[in-house]
């Protein structure tokens, strides 16, 4: 499954079809690329009648925004003046959740 990374920075609930079923999965906040999550009985079915199998899903995340990501970190370079880096003062910020 694909994702951006602005797509992992909360926990959230997403629905997939998958062979005429309909899945909803819930994607904890801060997933790795490559990651693998599973769901027990989602997968296909078991030899001589036996259960379904369970269903991996394996996640690839897409950078498309102004964040690194360092281990559970996000980074951004911000440009700030001279006189605020030396003496301190407020500066905005923008984040996955707006301007701060």
């Amino acid at each position: 499954m694909t994702l951006e990374l602005k797509d992992v920075f909360q926990t959230h609930k997403q629905t997939f079809n998958l062979n005429g079923k309909s899945i909803r999965i819930t994607i904890p906040a801060g997933v790795s690329n490559g990651q693998d999550i599973k769901i027990k009985g989602h997968g296909g079915p078991g030899v001589n009648s036996g259960p379904n199998g369970d269903l991996y899903i394996k996640f690839d995340l897409v950078n498309n925004s102004n964040f690194m990501r360092d281990g559970n970190d996000l980074l951004r370079k911000e440009e700030i003046d001279l006189y605020t880096a030396i003496l301190g003062g407020p500066i905005v910020v923008t984040t996955f959740d707006g301007k701060k």
